[in-house]
C-alpha cells in the first residue's frame, strides 16, 4: 500500500479502538453501531490482507533466489573439476562448453541459467566414470539435476506472485472504498451529538484525523482546560523535551485551549506545562509513530 493508504488505515484502527472504548456514548445514535460494525469488519480485513500482499511475491522471490544460488554454486564446482579433466585430455570443446565463472552464473537470466545447467549435465553425464577421479561422482550429477528441476519449477512463480499481489491490491482497494463510504455516514451521524455532547463529538474527530505515516515521526494534540469547569485555557506553555536528545520544543495553546504539533520525532518526551495563576505540571509521554497522540491537561488554580 502507498503512504496515503497506510496513513488512512492507521486512522481507521485508531478510530475503531476509540469507538470500542466509548461505545456507550454513541450507541443511542440511530444506525451508528450497525454502520460501525461494517466499517470495523472491512478495516479488519484490510489489516489481514496487507501482510499477505507484501509477502506473497517476496516469499516466492526469496525461494527462487536461494534456488538460483544453490544451482550456480553447484554448477561452478562441477564445471571447474570437469575443466581440469578437459585440459588434461585436450578436450577443447568440453573446455569451452564449461567455461563459466561463478559471477557469470549468478548474473545469468533465469532461462539462460537453466539452459547452461542443462548443457553442462548433458556434457558430463555420459563421461561420469572418467570424471570420477577428478571428484565428480554420480551423486554430484544427480544432485545437480535435482537443483535444476527445483529451479525450473520456480522460474514462472514470480509472475504468479504478481498476480496474487494484484488480487490482494484489488481487494484492499474495494475494502477502502467500502470503509470510506461508511465513514462518511458515521461522520454525518456524529452531528447528532454536536450540541448535546460536544466533548464526545470533539474526541471522535480527534481520533478521526488522518496523520501522514512517515518513518519515525508522530503527531501530538494538546488540550488544556480549567479543572472542575472544563473551560479552555489559552496561552498555556508546553515545553516538550526529548529525553534522549535534549531537543526542546515550546508551544502555546490557542483560544480554544488546543495546539497541534506535526512530525515530532519518535521517542520519550518530558512535557512541562505552565501558566501564570495555575499550578505547573510535568508529564512523560511516548506517542506512537503514525498516530495522533492526545494530551489532555486539567489545570488547577494556585
Amino acid at each position: 500500500m502507498d503512504i496515503t493508504k497506510e496513513s488512512k488505515l492507521s486512522m481507521f484502527l485508531v478510530l475503531i479502538q476509540w469507538i470500542d472504548a466509548n461505545m456507550q456514548k454513541l450507541e443511542h445514535i440511530p444506525g451508528f453501531m450497525a454502520i460501525f460494525d461494517l466499517f470495523k469488519s472491512d478495516a479488519g480485513r484490510i489489516a489481514e490482507i496487507r501482510p499477505g500482499q507484501e509477502e506473497s511475491k517476496k516469499g516466492i522471490a526469496q525461494s527462487k533466489t536461494q534456488a538460483k544460488e544453490g544451482l550456480a554454486v553447484k554448477l561452478n564446482s562441477v564445471s571447474r573439476k570437469a575443466i581440469a579433466f578437459a585440459v588434461i585430455t585436450l578436450n577443447l570443446p568440453l573446455q569451452e562448453a564449461l567455461r563459466y565463472t561463478l559471477t557469470e552464473l549468478r548474473r545469468a537470466p533465469d532461462t539462460t541459467l537453466s539452459s547452461i545447467a542443462r548443457l553442462i549435465i548433458e556434457k558430463i553425464a555420459p563421461i561420469q566414470k572418467e570424471l570420477e577421479p577428478y571428484g565428480i561422482s554420480a551423486d554430484d550429477i544427480s544432485n545437480l539435476s535435482v537443483l535444476l528441476a527445483t529451479y525450473d519449477e520456480l522460474i514462472p512463480m514470480p509472475r504468479e506472485g504478481q498476480i496474487e499481489k494484484k488480487d490482494a491490491t484489488l481487494q484492499i482497494s474495494n475494502l477502502f472504498d467500502k470503509c470510506d463510504g461508511n465513514l462518511v455516514k458515521m461522520d454525518a451521524l456524529t452531528e447528532v451529538i454536536h450540541d448535546t455532547d460536544p466533548q464526545t463529538y470533539n474526541d471522535y474527530w480527534d481520533a478521526r484525523k488522518v496523520i501522514k505515516t512517515a518513518i519515525r515521526t508522530m503527531a501530538l494534540k494538546a488540550n488544556a482546560t480549567e479543572k472542575g469547569k472544563g473551560i479552555p485555557v489559552a496561552n498555556v506553555v508546553f515545553e516538550i523535551t526529548n529525553t534522549a536528545t535534549g531537543e526542546k520544543i515550546t508551544k502555546k495553546t490557542a483560544a480554544k485551549g488546543n495546539f497541534y504539533l506535526k512530525n515530532l520525532m519518535e521517542g520519550s518526551y518530558e512535557v512541562k506545562i505552565k501558566k501564570s495563576g495555575y499550578l505547573p505540571q510535568t508529564r512523560t509521554i511516548e506517542p506512537t509513530p503514525g498516530e495522533m497522540y492526545l494530551l489532555k491537561v486539567e489545570l488547577e488554580k494556585e
